[in-house]
């Protein structure tokens, strides 16, 4: 059987196209992991950068920077390939979670 038929490549392809689409649907934009260790979510790219995560779009501008949280960086890429807006909520809860860290490692200090 040779796999490289196009017949079973175009199987293949749809299969793809089907699976994106009902994730879609339900809300989930799948997650690729790129060479350099990145993490892309349809046009957008997860990096980390010293202790913070940025979000970039295509064209490798910041579209968002300075999240604590991978967890945060993750649903807001995703949010953003299903073509919804930034939660602006999700957003400051991670920029508490980084100033509080940061107040516990300044009064863990003394």
């Amino acid at each position: 059987m040779n796999l490289q038929t196009p017949e079973i490549f175009n199987k293949i392809i749809n299969l793809s196209k089907m699976i994106n689409d009902t994730m879609s649907r339900k809300g989930i934009a799948i997650p690729v992991e790129n060479e350099n260790g990145t993490i892309s979510l349809g046009n957008y790219t997860i990096v980390k950068e010293d202790q913070f995560f940025s979000i970039l779009d295509y064209r490798n501008e910041k579209i968002i920077n300075y999240i604590n949280l991978p967890q945060t960086a993750i649903l807001l890429a995703n949010n953003l390939a299903l073509g919804k807006f930034v939660d602006k909520n999700l957003l400051q809860t991670d920029q508490k979670y980084g100033y509080a860290l940061f107040e516990e490692k300044l009064h863990s200090r003394v």
